[in-house]
């Protein structure tokens, strides 16, 4: 037995409290004697009783009607993923069309895949912000437009009549 629980043996009786109803908190004797409210305070108590349940409502209204973050990035990822498909199977079209190659010399299909690459690199970039960006919507508008560009370069290649110039290069307008 250490010295700490000797001592407080030893002092038992002056640990202990003894219950005293006089220095209690509550007197007994005056419950059920108390004074009704006056009408000022009723109407007070009644204004933060609908206070309180105003409050409680549009807790639970707001938190039951506010989307899942998961709900919103899968629903933006299925949005993407759309888009992906989309943009993939027109610019596939465009870029397998016999009259693209016609129009294009071995050196501007090098420049248009160096163009096409820059906007691949472009896409990564605003897909690595997609993941930390607040404003997602506005990355997925940013993207749309960089996809709607390449199909965009594509048409007007295959729109513009190839002019000659006196040393029969191709300029496209």
């Amino acid at each position: 037995m250490d010295n700490l629980e000797k001592f407080i043996r030893e002092h038992r009786d002056e640990f202990e409290e003894r219950f005293d109803p006089s220095l209690a908190p509550l007197d007994l004797s005056k419950i059920g004697t108390s004074k009704p409210p006056q009408q000022g305070q009723k109407r007070r108590m009644w204004w933060w009783g609908l206070f309180g349940l105003i409050l409680v409502t549009a807790i639970v209204f707001f938190a039951g009607f506010r989307p899942n973050a998961t709900e919103v990035q899968t629903a933006q990822f299925a949005e993407l993923q759309d888009m992906k498909t989309h943009y993939a199977q027109v610019m596939q079209v465009r870029l397998q069309s016999p009259e693209l190659q016609k129009r294009l010399s071995p050196d501007d299909q090098e420049q248009l895949q160096a163009l096409i690459k820059a906007l691949d690199l472009e896409i990564e970039d605003l897909m690595s912000d997609l993941k930390t960006s607040p404003d997602q919507a506005a990355i997925l508008e940013k993207i749309a437009i960089n996809y709607k560009m390449r199909v965009d370069i594509l048409d007007a290649i295959l729109i513009s009549s190839p002019k000659k110039e006196d040393n029969n290069e191709r300029v496209y307008m």
